[in-house]
């Protein structure tokens, strides 16, 4: 761990040790080089600048990813990264062909009702503050059950052999 202070040295060595380790979280979550690269150099612009906040037993490393992590949301939330609900569900069907998004509601008909509004309003682009609202369920609760409801669907899809 490095003393705090203005120690620009101490910071360099921080830097060397653990910029692999950001810019590979950075990756993995932006899955864009070039823009994991512009968080990094951010994230530890940030932990300079915050450097005094630092408690001594809190693990270096650990910091520097939550940093990051915050880093990223606050990029994504300033650039409003969205994705359609039809492209994100066409994410997992191996090719294109019509008869798609109709399996996939015969597949949601077997669910209780509150899924398959759910998921027709998603499919209709309604954003998770509406359909909780309509539903009148938590966002948290509608994010859950959106999950779920893609995770059984995959699970449903690879039993059809259509993923």
């Amino acid at each position: 761990m490095i003393e705090r202070g203005d120690d620009m040295d101490a910071f360099e060595v921080l830097y060397q040790k653990y910029k692999q380790d950001v810019y590979h979280y950075l990756l993995y979550l932006c899955k864009n080089p070039s823009l994991a690269e512009d968080l990094m150099s951010e994230t530890f612009l940030k932990a300079y600048v915050s450097l005094h906040q630092l408690k001594k037993d809190e693990q270096v490393k650990t910091w520097l990813l939550t940093i990051a992590r915050n880093q990223f949301l606050s990029d994504c939330r300033k650039k409003k990264i969205t994705v359609s609900y039809e492209d994100y569900m066409d994410s997992f069907v191996k090719e294109p062909i019509p008869y798609d998004i109709s399996m996939i509601k015969e597949l949601i008909k077997q669910k209780d009702e509150r899924s398959q509004r759910l998921f027709q309003m998603r499919l209709d682009g309604y954003s998770y503050a509406e359909i909780a609202s309509a539903l009148h369920i938590s966002e948290n609760s509608c994010r859950v059950i959106d999950f779920r409801l893609k995770r059984w669907l995959k699970e449903e899809l690879k039993k059809e052999d259509a993923l």
